[in-house]
């Protein structure tokens, strides 16, 4: 998710659904590209909290964990 954080330039607020998938579920190991994009809850939180702006770009990245751990 960091590498995805870093190349978004505009504010997330302003995200579309899909930077929203792109940002929140690339790294999930529930998630496949090939599959119809279902919105989990875990996303529509995250989704949820950086429109209202409670979740801002410095917070994101510390709550990252690298895929896989």
């Amino acid at each position: 998710m960091k590498r995805e954080l870093e190349k978004l330039s505009k504010p997330l607020s302003s995200l579309t659904e899909e930077e929203f998938f792109l940002l929140f579920c690339q790294g999930c190991d529930f998630w496949s590209p090939d599959k119809e994009r279902l919105e989990c809850g875990c996303f529509k939180v995250l989704k949820q909290l950086v429109r209202q702006g409670l979740l801002d770009r410095e917070t994101l990245s510390a709550l990252v964990v690298p895929h896989g751990e």
